[in-house]
C-alpha cells in the first residue's frame, strides 16, 4: 500500500509563474511543430514556419523578464550565472533558458536569413530596381 502525506501543504504559486508555464509551453511547442516541419518537408507547415518563428521568438524572450520579476531580489539574478550551483534547480533552468533562447534565436536568425537571400535574388532576376 502506497501513503501519501504532507498533502495540506501545498505551494502556492504567484501568477508570473503562470504565466511563465504558459508562455514556455506556447513557445517550445510552436519551436518543436516548426521544426518537425521543417526536417519532414511538409509543405502546410512550411507556409506557416516565419509567423511560427516570430511568436515563438516573442514568447521566448519574455521568459526572463517573467522569471526576474517574480525574485524577491530582481538585482541579484545575475548571481544565478556567476554563482550558480550543481545542486540547484533554479540554476539549471536558468542555464537551459540560456541555451534555448541562444539556439532559438540562431535558428530564428538562419530561417529569416536564407529567405532574404532567397527574395533577394528572385527580385534580381526579375530585374526589380529594389534588387
Amino acid at each position: 500500500m502506497v501513503d501519501i502525506t504532507n498533502l495540506d501543504q501545498g505551494i502556492y504559486w504567484s501568477s508570473i509563474i503562470v504565466f511563465y508555464f504558459f508562455f514556455k509551453g506556447i513557445a517550445s511547442g510552436i519551436f518543436g511543430i516548426i521544426s518537425f516541419g521543417e526536417l519532414n518537408n511538409n509543405k502546410k507547415l512550411k507556409k506557416i514556419t516565419g509567423p511560427a518563428l516570430w511568436i515563438s521568438f516573442a514568447f521566448t524572450y519574455a521568459l526572463p523578464f517573467l522569471l526576474i520579476a517574480d525574485l524577491a531580489q530582481p538585482f541579484r539574478f545575475w548571481r544565478i550565472f556567476a554563482f550558480g550551483s550543481l545542486t540547484s534547480p533554479m540554476s539549471y533552468g536558468a542555464w537551459i533558458l540560456l541555451l534555448y533562447m541562444l539556439f532559438g534565436g540562431i535558428t530564428t536568425h538562419l530561417y529569416f536569413r536564407r529567405n532574404f537571400v532567397l527574395k533577394y535574388n528572385e527580385l534580381s532576376e526579375k530585374g526589380s530596381k529594389f534588387a
